[in-house]
Order: C-alpha cells, then sequence, then structure tokens
C-alpha cells in the first residue's frame, strides 16, 4: 500500500524559486506565509548588522589580547635577566665570602626548621 503526502502549493513555489510579497497570495497558500518570510527575512537582516558590528569589536579584543600578550613577553624577559643578576651577584658574594655565606645558610636552615617543626 502506498502512502502519498499532500503537497502545500507554497512549499512548492519556494522550492521552485518564485517567493511572494506581502500584498500577493497564492491558492492553497498558509494565510501566514507573508508574515514568516518577513519575521525571516527580518532576523537575517538583524543578524546581518549584529554581524557586521561584532567583526570589528572581535578585531580590538584580538588586538588587545596581542598586546597584552606582546607585554608579558617582554615583563617574563625582563624578570628572567633579573633573576639571572640576583644569582650571578649572590655567586659573586659567596665566592668573595665563604664564610659568612655558610654561616647565613646554617641559620636561615635553623629559623626554617623551628617554623616547620612548630606546626
Amino acid at each position: 500500500m502506498e502512502t502519498t503526502i499532500p503537497s502545500d502549493a507554497a512549499t512548492s513555489e519556494r522550492s521552485s524559486g518564485s517567493s511572494f510579497t506581502s500584498g500577493e497570495s497564492a491558492a492553497g497558500a498558509a494565510p501566514g506565509a507573508s508574515t514568516v518570510d518577513r519575521a525571516a527575512q527580518r532576523a537575517h537582516e538583524t543578524i546581518d548588522r549584529v554581524a557586521a558590528k561584532a567583526g570589528p569589536a572581535v578585531e580590538r579584543v584580538r588586538d588587545a589580547a596581542n598586546s597584552a600578550a606582546e607585554t608579558l613577553q617582554s615583563k617574563a624577559a625582563a624578570f628572567g635577566e633579573l633573576e639571572e643578576q640576583w644569582v650571578e651577584n649572590a655567586r659573586q658574594y659567596v665566592r668573595e665570602n665563604p664564610l659568612s655565606s655558610v654561616a647565613i645558610g646554617v641559620v636561615a636552615g635553623m629559623l626554617l626548621s623551628r617554623l616547620l617543626a612548630s606546626r
């Protein structure tokens, strides 16, 4: 047994490329078809406007993120250089003052052990 589905005249006309204007109607067309078409057109226009405004905003955010990343990279490089300088100064101090360096290390170790043991 074969089942057939009646075709809607408005659906077949839209699929063939013709469309209704706000004042036109076709035989068998749904009464709200032109309203739906207008609503769909307005929705498309609104989406296009939002997309046009969103593009520049996205570019501004992307530029700000790139700028922030570059700033962070330069700060990280500066901190790396500062760390190297501090390590070199500490090594130089230990070479010039080995006994006081050992004494500082012993005192720091004792302080840390008392702080950690009191917990």
